[in-house]
């Protein structure tokens, strides 16, 4: 499943003798992530392309009159940082196109402060919406009508939650969407949240609740979304990021964005376009064309089985608000999840509670056992399993995606919500590592609190919260296999760990170039690392104000 673009820029993995490199990367420590962890001392590149990697001595021959001779002053370069699981279109959407709730806004006030003022630039009956609220444990409830219509009498709200499964609108938009005390609750996937006289709140749980409202929203065109991405590549970049899987592709707007923003795109992106029902499904396999461009590439289908952690579908109940409420039922999911792999194409699903996961690995086992090949399907979050989920895991070369970094910011809320026993099966890395399991690991943002790699590799090696507990430590992992986990495993669960992932010849010549070596330095530092440079395809993308790295010509 190599991409037809990354074939053609890979055609000619080794160049006639003599050849000069394009440039050179010397004077520094290169991590490789080869099969044998092979630390070198400099690489050289051509086309775009990885041509050799050695001594110093070795490389320097390769530098001719035009080469660009990168001298690293003893920084270390890795491959580029993969961030699997990460919503780069919504980074720039909650600044372009939404009202930022994300911290510092702290509490229901502070939502309130920043709806009145964008309902101020408003007109009348225009939309409002906001993303990036989080509960405030000390209030113990999310916004509600209640809480909206006072600052919006005359505009319909529609909020979400930063992780995104929860929503808060106003009556305003409750009558738009002509929901009522009359009407009935969804039949599975989602929750009105109602008072004791049977009223909606204007919350709720799941996105097939939420989009009974939203769904009304006006669309946004595909430049502004085109606006969000350019908004969003350079941050990102400068945080060493220089490929990522777009988790959700919701759509047929977002997806046309991405075709169109390609011949211009500054990171390598593989689409996984979301769909939320079997009927979505369906007509997505008819009507969403995949296509493959320089940069950008269709590589697969995202499905949600349950909601998020007050939600987890699970066997037993937990202290979040259900247990009991799946976004598919099991004929429908093996339906979806058939359709998909009969396409020969992926599917990555997003899984919590222990019941949603084994209700999905019946529906991936389910398809793979008809059709025998290399499927690669793969599990989001994977919150909740049973030691049993793990084997049929790794029995079915299923790939597991986590985000670390849900340890440093929710270890005791894990422990609070589901108990001690159960609060064991989260982020099981070393477990899953030493089954054989392909695990990548990713940031999820900004449906977390930060996208840089640095505290997701801090967070997978000391598994410390934020409030220093040590989270079940025997599930901590090398930092050897951390990076390992964020390139080369991030390539392959996109089928593309021939191409990218590893610094090797004839790979591409993607680099993240750290300030210091991760492999010589306490965990605790790995939070002060910094990005002294990012080089995909043997350009540079982004320098450091101030770095010690010098770029030259060999003619000098």
């Amino acid at each position: 499943m190599t991409s037809a673009t990354s074939a053609q820029i890979l055609k000619s993995r080794t160049f006639s003798e003599p050849w000069e490199a394009d440039m050179v990367l010397v004077n520094g420590t290169v991590l490789t992530v080869d099969k044998n962890d092979s630390v070198k001392e400099a690489v050289a590149v051509k086309d775009g392309i990885i041509g050799q990697v050695g001594t110093y001595d070795e490389i320097s021959e390769r530098i001719g009159s035009s080469t660009q001779v990168v001298d690293l002053k003893g920084t270390t370069a890795t491959p580029g940082i993969i961030d699997s699981h990460i919503h780069v279109m919504l980074y720039g959407e909650q600044d372009l196109l939404y009202v930022n709730l994300r911290p510092p806004i702290a509490s229901i006030k502070d939502i309130q402060g920043a709806v009145k003022e964008a309902v101020s630039a408003a007109q009348p009956k225009e939309w409002i919406e906001g993303y990036g609220y989080v509960l405030n444990l000390e209030e113990g409830r999310f916004p509600d009508k209640n809480d909206l219509d006072p600052v919006a009498p005359e505009n319909p709200v529609f909020l979400t939650s930063m992780d995104g499964h929860y929503g808060s609108c106003n009556q305003f938009a409750l009558d738009e969407a002509g929901i009522d005390a009359n009407t009935p609750d969804l039949p599975f996937g989602g929750v009105i949240i109602r008072d004791k006289n049977n009223n909606p709140t204007g919350v709720f749980y799941n996105h097939i609740a939420m989009n009974l409202v939203r769904s009304l929203i006006p669309k946004h065109t595909v430049e502004e979304y085109k606006k969000c991405l350019r908004l969003a590549f350079q941050d990102h970049v400068e945080a060493g990021i220089t490929s990522y899987h777009a988790a959700l592709v919701t759509g047929e707007e977002r997806y046309q964005a991405y075709k169109e923003i390609d011949p211009e795109s500054k990171m390598r992106v593989a689409i996984y376009y979301m769909s939320e029902t079997l009927k979505d499904v369906i007509y997505a396999l008819n009507n969403i064309k995949p296509f493959t461009g320089n940069m950008v590439r269709f590589a697969g289908w995202k499905l949600q089985t349950d909601g998020t952690f007050l939600t987890a579908y699970t066997y037993e109940p937990h202290n979040g608000v259900t247990n009991e409420i799946a976004n598919w039922t099991p004929s429908n999911l093996n339906r979806a999840i058939s359709l998909i792999d009969e396409k020969k194409q992926q599917a990555k699903i997003h899984v919590v509670g222990d019941k949603a996961i084994d209700m999905t690995i019946d529906a991936i086992v389910n398809a793979v056992t008809q059709n025998p090949r290399d499927h690669r399907h793969r599990l989001e979050h994977l919150i909740l399993p049973t030691d049993k989920a793990l084997t049929r895991i790794r029995d079915n070369n299923i790939i597991v995606s986590y985000q670390p970094a849900m340890i440093y910011f929710g270890g005791e809320e894990v422990i609070n919500l589901y108990g001690m026993e159960r609060a064991q099966q989260f982020k099981r890395l070393r477990t899953l590592l030493d089954m054989g399991v392909t695990v990548c690991i990713n940031t999820d943002s900004p449906t977390s609190k930060t996208y840089k790699p640095q505290l997701t590799l801090y967070s997978a090696v000391t598994r410390k919260t934020l409030r220093g507990m040590n989270f079940f430590p025997r599930e901590k992992i090398t930092i050897q296999e951390a990076l390992r986990c964020y390139t080369w495993n991030g390539a392959y669960a996109a089928f593309e760990e021939n191409e990218k992932g590893s610094i090797e010849e004839g790979k591409l010549a993607d680099f993240t170039i750290w300030s210091y070596n991760m492999y010589d330095i306490p965990p605790e530092k790995l939070l002060n690392m910094d990005v002294e440079m990012t080089i995909i395809g043997g350009v540079v993308k982004y320098q450091k104000d101030g770095t010690p790295i010098t770029v030259h010509s060999g003619a000098q």
